[in-house]
This record gives C-alpha cells, sequence and structure tokens, in this order.
C-alpha cells in the first residue's frame, strides 16, 4: 500500500481503536499504544514512542530510498507500519514502487 497520491491520515493524526480496546497507530501497526482501560488512553497513544517518532520523521531523518525521493512531501515515507514493523522506525519505505521503477 504505497501512499504515492498521498500520505496515509493514520500517519500522525489518526488512531486505530480496535474492538479488544487496545488503541493503535493504524490497522496495520502491531503495537498497541494504550487501551481504553487506562487513565487518559488518547494521550497515552499520542506521547508513545512510536507516535513521538513519526512526529519527529522528515525527509532528513528518514533512510533511503525516501530521503532523497522528490515525492516525499506525497507520501511521506510510505506506510510507516510496515517500516515500524521491520525495527527501525526512520527507515525508508522498502517496498516503494517508485523507487524500484528509478532503480531500473
Amino acid at each position: 500500500m504505497p501512499h504515492v497520491f498521498g500520505a496515509c491520515p493514520f500517519y500522525d493524526k489518526g488512531l486505530y481503536f480496535a474492538v479488544d480496546g487496545h488503541i493503535r497507530a493504524c490497522s496495520n501497526s502491531t503495537v498497541r499504544l494504550a487501551n481504553m482501560d487506562d487513565s487518559d488512553p488518547i494521550s497515552r497513544a499520542y506521547e508513545s514512542p512510536l507516535i513521538c517518532n513519526r512526529l519527529r520523521l522528515t525527509q532528513e531523518t528518514v533512510g533511503e530510498p525516501c530521503r532523497s525521493c522528490q515525492k516525499w512531501e506525497k507520501c511521506r515515507g510510505g506506510c510507516r507500519a510496515t517500516v515500524e514493523g521491520m525495527g527501525d522506525p526512520f527507515a525508508g519505505y522498502p517496498l516503494c514502487p517508485l523507487a524500484h521503477l528509478s532503480a531500473a
């Protein structure tokens, strides 16, 4: 799911409320940010390391292929949940079709 026509709306402004009561950054993320039973779960989610890393992510801090991509302002690094699941929240999006087209 490359976001070549616009950044994911869950990038830094949305939260996903799972049916089990957990709050995640999006439906694709496996990281639980908070639980609805927590006191002030929304603040806890937005103050989580995952969301804080997303807010610090810029084209200068992201890895390749995103760092040198002219479409950064459109997609802002593709699916961040996929990248975060690979272990480095500042890594570039390795599944980007634009990067693969320019490498060919």
